[in-house]
């Protein structure tokens, strides 16, 4: 955010991109830059909001849940775009085509149907349910 905000005060035709998770959104400080975002009206900050429904200690539905995310960030003033998370060619054809210099823009993809990487997903040998007994160490095997 300091970097929008220092980019627009210099002038600079630079884009910012910030890149977060749905479960880091559980903190305040992020509501509170989105807040300073909105107040300084930082026009060339783009939020990609990877919304995989997870955070370290298990799922954000379970451990502090952030939904609806898009209207969160609609309520600070910004332009929301969701897109399918593992379809790269549809999140650049996005980046390439947010404003510029119109609002403060946040993309959110959503995970895809079929887990890539089963872990950072929430779940294991292809299944889609998470299991308790995994919770304080999922992220650290295979």
């Amino acid at each position: 955010m300091g970097l929008a905000l220092a980019a627009k005060k210099s002038n600079s035709r630079r884009r910012i991109f910030l890149i977060t998770g749905d479960g880091e959104l559980a903190e305040g400080s992020n509501w509170e830059a989105a807040l300073a975002a909105a107040h300084y009206e930082l026009d060339n900050l783009i939020i990609i909001n990877d919304k995989n429904n997870l955070q370290l200690a298990g799922p954000t539905r379970e451990i502090m849940n952030t939904d609806p995310l898009a209207e969160k960030w609609k309520a600070f003033g910004m332009t929301v775009t969701e897109c399918q998370g593992n379809d790269m060619a549809s999140v650049v054809a996005l980046w390439k085509g947010c404003s510029r210099r119109v609002n403060l823009t946040s993309l959110l993809p959503t995970p895809p149907k079929a887990p890539v990487f089963p872990l950072s997903r929430g779940a294991r040998n292809g299944t889609t349910g998470y299991r308790k007994a995994t919770r304080l160490n999922w992220h650290w095997r295979n």
